[in-house]
């Protein structure tokens, strides 16, 4: 959910600009999210008894890990594959890389500065490069940025004088619920999240090919730009 809503990545608090002063936001939210984690549950089902076939298929003793590794390999390798085996492949295959297209062109108004950044992955390196923009770009500093938004809007900000400008909006207050997932709740798992990422940090692998280290100390100056940024920014 983090990831497919693009949290902390601005396309939301950009969307949300051109919102009327009273717009129900809390609806707005409450509906994007239960969507988008059905959404999520409905697409894990599909890719991974898709792997789960490919590796029945690869014969005993195969397991999924066996078959692809995450990342890119999943949506341009293993599933395309899948799709190969059904009947009238043409069709699906269509379908789906069409489907992949249209996700991909409206992440690109909502975040066109991945114009620029795309340019490089058309090159004979892009999928190395591809690879090291998905680890510190998009995991990373994001998490990074999502920890000191939380804390800035409920500790700095202060979580009352929040609820008071959603009732100013919407003329009624958040439940305790929310006023306490914002306060302890998200903060603290968000935190987490970000600190396991550094201790489980593994070298950056495109397949059998290990990174040199100037990869990932460029990585790592990646990540921290805009970790950097936001902190001088806050």
């Amino acid at each position: 959910m983090f990831f497919s809503l693009g949290v902390s990545m601005g396309a939301l608090i950009m969307y949300s600009s051109y919102n009327d002063f009273r717009n129900d936001i809390f609806r707005d939210a409450m509906v994007v999210s239960i969507l988008d984690t059905i959404t999520s549950v409905i697409s894990g089902m599909v890719i991974f008894s898709v792997l789960g076939a490919m590796a029945h298929d690869l014969g005993p003793g195969t397991s999924i890990e066996d078959v692809v590794d995450s990342g890119p390999g999943l949506a341009f390798m293993a599933y395309p594959e899948a799709l190969s085996r059904l009947p009238v492949p043409q069709l699906w295959s269509i379908l789906f890389f069409f489907m992949l297209f249209i996700l991909g062109l409206d992440s690109e108004f909502a975040l066109m500065e991945n114009v620029l950044t795309s340019l490089p992955c058309t090159t004979r390196g892009g999928q190395y490069i591809l690879e090291m923009m998905d680890k510190y770009g998009g995991g990373t500093a994001v998490v990074c940025v999502a920890v000191v938004e939380s804390m800035a809007i409920a500790w700095v900000y202060g979580v009352d004088r929040f609820c008071e400008d959603i009732k100013f909006m919407l003329g009624k207050k958040p439940g305790i619920y929310w006023r306490i997932t914002w306060k302890i709740t998200g903060p603290a798992i968000l935190t987490f999240v970000f600190v396991y990422s550094l201790v489980e940090h593994e070298t950056l692998k495109y397949g059998h090919y290990d990174f040199p280290d100037w990869a990932d100390a460029v990585g790592w100056g990646l990540a921290s730009s805009p970790c950097s940024t936001y902190l001088s920014g806050q």
